[in-house]
């Protein structure tokens, strides 16, 4: 294992925080970490490349592929202004990650070489009044950047909360994405860029102190037409009794991605992209989960948690094309322009110059999918004395899925019902001692 495993990985930090007036109203909170791992050639040559550093991005300036390093070294710092008293308050950050960074191996980081930074401020109104019980308004502008410095997201956020007399509430917010550069579209290419976008969220909530709870939400992120991501849902809760919960939530989701990556392969002739194409398409994506939950409580000694939650998914692809060059959201569609493209149920034949250029014939797997699964479990909770407890825990989980890229719920929950599931029984007892 030892080019899939490093052979050794330390970290270490210090965090603290102190309060700059008398008062307490202002305090200042920040961290400092470092990290270093080693192993073999292969392995650490894979861990560069790997979707959290892409040190091979051909226009990554700051940093390359070391292909004899064993070890990799970085740090990480962050820092936060609040403002934690009164009706106005606030929350500024800013946050810086190096390349080498790399804590992968103790807990989960999703990306290095990346600085951040956000002022944000708002008010509260704390006393009732004649509408509202309780409100707030606030807004934040925000921007990250590369290690090179490009802008790879920016924004300006907004949001309004308020809570009604009869303990109803409401939420809005909304936030504004200008265009950047985006530099994890490709997986390890070069930059790509990021169109404007819009979002609107709106969440409401009934009073949470009646049998009867119901808490709704919905959304949409908007960046041109035929490109958007879509979600909503809606949790019931039901309390026949104080000591029984019943809470359903259904949610929905839907996108329509032009840009989704595909794959990636060797081509001398794609001089604009670094002899490599960059394969996308469009995709078509759809979704339904839910969320079943049970509580119930016999006594203050026993109670028993059901919690279930079945998924349908399916995504289509659709319309391959190459990235025509970087720092665009340009491209070159397959099966024009003197490209040739070829599409069956499993895979698709693309040629950049059609049968008699120079550039490659390549099959490109369809990467279409209809997946659905069931995940579900029961805890029984005994506290046969004071302090001790028994717990008895069954899991089960059904998972089926198929290259169709078609969303059929019924067939679906068919196919899931047939699938053979995976069930877990699992024990755990504790004692309390106390001399």
């Amino acid at each position: 294992l030892r080019d899939q495993v490093n052979s050794g990985a330390f970290a270490a930090g210090l965090d603290g925080w102190t309060f700059l007036d008398r008062d307490k109203e202002w305090v200042l909170t920040g961290w400092v970490a470092g990290s270093h791992v080693r192993g073999s050639v292969a392995r650490i040559r894979a861990l560069q490349q790997n979707p959290v550093h892409y040190f091979q991005r051909p226009d990554y300036r700051r940093a390359s592929v070391d292909p004899d390093a064993t070890a990799l070294a970085g740090w990480a710092a962050r820092f936060h202004l609040n403002k934690q008293k009164g009706d106005w308050f606030s929350n500024s950050a800013v946050g810086l990650v190096s390349p080498g960074y790399e804590t992968n191996d103790l807990g989960f980081m999703f990306r290095t070489g990346v600085i951040n930074l956000h002022a944000g401020a708002g008010r509260a109104w704390r006393q009732p009044g004649k509408v509202f019980r309780y409100a707030e308004v606030i807004g934040a502008l925000f921007q990250s950047y590369n290690w090179d410095g490009d802008v790879t997201w920016r924004g300006v956020w907004s949001g309004v909360y308020g809570q009604f007399l009869n303990y109803w509430s409401v939420g809005v917010n909304q936030a504004y994405n200008p265009a950047t550069l985006n530099d994890r579209r490709t997986r390890g290419g070069p930059l790509m860029r990021n169109r404007p976008g819009y979002e609107l969220n709106v969440n409401m909530n009934s009073d949470s102190r009646k049998r009867v709870v119901l808490e709704a939400f919905g959304g949409r992120y908007h960046q041109a037409a035929g490109d958007y991501d879509a979600w909503a849902g809606l949790d019931v809760t039901l309390r026949p009794a104080p000591n029984l919960s019943l809470t359903v939530g259904p949610n929905f989701s839907w996108s329509r991605e032009p840009g989704q990556y595909v794959t990636t392969y060797a081509d001398s002739t794609a001089a604009a992209t670094y002899g490599h194409r960059y394969v996308f398409a469009d995709l078509d994506y759809r979704e339904v989960s839910a969320g079943v939950r049970v509580n119930w409580t016999f006594s203050p000694t026993l109670s028993l948690q059901l919690y279930a939650q079945p998924l349908v998914s399916a995504g289509d692809y659709r319309g391959l094309k190459a990235l025509a060059r970087p720092r665009t959201f340009d491209f070159d569609p397959y099966g024009s322009g003197g490209t040739t493209l070829e599409d069956s149920t499993a895979y698709f034949l693309v040629d950049a110059d059609g049968p008699a250029g120079p550039a490659p014939r390549v099959r490109v797997d369809n990467p279409a999918f209809s997946f659905r699964s069931l995940r579900g479990n029961a805890v029984l909770r005994w506290e046969y004395l004071p302090g001790s407890t028994l717990f008895l825990v069954w899991t089960q989980s059904r998972a089926d899925g198929d290259g169709r890229g078609e969303f059929r719920f019924r067939r679906s929950w068919d196919r899931l019902l047939e699938a053979p599931p995976d069930n877990i029984l699992m024990v755990k007892a504790t004692y309390w001692w106390n001399p």
